[in-house]
């Protein structure tokens, strides 16, 4: 009987010393509730001073709309004298030639010779014949 009143004063003391931490814990949570309480009045204060807004504003999203992309440049209409895409002019003529001809006869690579072929309005498609140069 001794055992069992020892026992359950010693189970009894554990459950008052967890009571206690309980009721310390509530203190302390109770205690930094208002400390930030403070804390957020102060940083409304300093928000206020320095003019920033406390909160940020909510993101608005932008409204779809329809994509006319960029406006295309104007194309020139015939290149300088003297410059790559000039050697495409004199070469050239009224009979269609393919790019590859062009390439060959004025020394410049198939592919520098389609750019330059888009880059003014002077030279024109003739379905699959060729290109031809409108002077």
């Amino acid at each position: 009987m001794a055992k069992m009143n020892k026992t359950m004063m010693n189970e009894l003391q554990a459950t008052m010393d967890k009571a206690g931490k309980f009721d310390q814990l509530a203190d302390l949570q109770a205690k930094r509730s208002e400390l930030m309480e403070k804390v957020t009045k102060i940083d409304s204060q300093i928000n206020d001073l320095i003019g920033t807004p406390s909160a940020k504003p909510k993101a608005t999203r932008k409204r779809k709309t329809r994509g006319r992309g960029r406006a295309k440049k104007a194309k020139p209409d015939m290149p300088e004298k003297g410059t790559g895409p000039y050697k495409l002019v004199e070469v050239m003529g009224s009979k269609p030639m393919k790019k590859e001809e062009i390439a060959k006869k004025t020394g410049l690579s198939p592919a520098t010779v389609s750019v330059y072929l888009n880059k003014f309005n002077c030279f024109s498609n003739v379905r699959g014949k060729g290109y031809t140069v409108n002077k």
